[in-house]
């Protein structure tokens, strides 16, 4: 099946508009920070170590993936590459795929399918990204076996302290985020993982969806800082070809 995208609005995959790849120069003691571990400074510029690419001041993505991202004053480009503002207050589809199921060898053990919401709101009078929905179903071959749950993630910051609202719901793969339940999955020996966490290094909140390749990354805008943020607040979502 490889990768398969479900196409159902034209809101689906999410980008700022202009260059989306080329960092604005943001190095050194003012200005936006690299990402840490994943980009580094260079020229004036937060560039994604290679074999990475993307926007070193916001996120880099591996070599074998499709992406979509919503970030700044909210605006989308389509995977056909239409671009419009998008600064309204709501709920939208940024995301449905359906994807083999791999094990850490990148064997096809099984197929998944993913759902990823984004969620537009307001603070202090500015538009912003507060933050995403996903659904995640997982079925594997042999035994026949079925893994589903959704989780909903909101956050914002105000000088650098995040206020955070979270729900999860095991069993199912629809629009339930009632319950506060873990969604932690492992199977360590096929090296299919979900789970969600919070990388303090960036202050962003990850998404991952390991033998899936499903990764969402929410930035969560500081209401306080504004543009003297370090890190650039946004929702990206990184489908890739490889296990991870």
């Amino acid at each position: 099946m490889g990768l398969q995208l479900l196409v159902g609005l034209s809101l689906l995959c999410l980008l700022n508009a202009a260059d989306p790849y080329v960092s604005r120069p943001t190095c050194g003691s003012t200005g936006r920070a690299c990402i840490k571990h994943e980009a580094s400074c260079t020229n004036g510029q937060c560039v994604c170590n290679k074999p990475a690419w993307g926007r070193g001041d916001f996120r880099c993505y591996d070599e074998k993936s499709v992406v979509c991202e919503l970030k700044g004053d909210p605006a989308l480009i389509s995977y056909s590459k239409e671009v419009e503002n998008f600064p309204y207050p709501c709920r939208y589809l940024a995301t449905h795929v359906k994807t083999d199921l791999k094990d850490k060898n990148n064997d096809v053990i099984g197929k998944c399918e993913a759902k990823v919401h984004g969620f537009n709101g307001k603070a202090d009078g500015k538009h912003i990204v507060l933050g995403f929905d996903v659904s995640i179903k997982i079925q594997y071959d042999s035994p026949p076996t079925t893994v589903a749950s959704t989780l909903r993630h909101r956050a914002t910051t105000l000088n650098n302290i995040n206020t955070i609202l979270k729900r999860g719901k095991n069993g199912v793969f629809d629009d339930s985020y009632t319950s506060n339940d873990d969604v932690t999955y492992r199977d360590n020996s096929n090296g299919v993982n979900v789970f969600f966490t919070w990388d303090n290094k960036n202050n962003r909140f990850i998404y991952k969806a390991e033998g899936c390749g499903v990764h969402v990354i929410h930035t969560p805008f500081d209401v306080s800082l504004k543009l003297q943020q370090k890190q650039v607040p946004g929702l990206s979502v990184e489908v890739s070809k490889n296990n991870g």
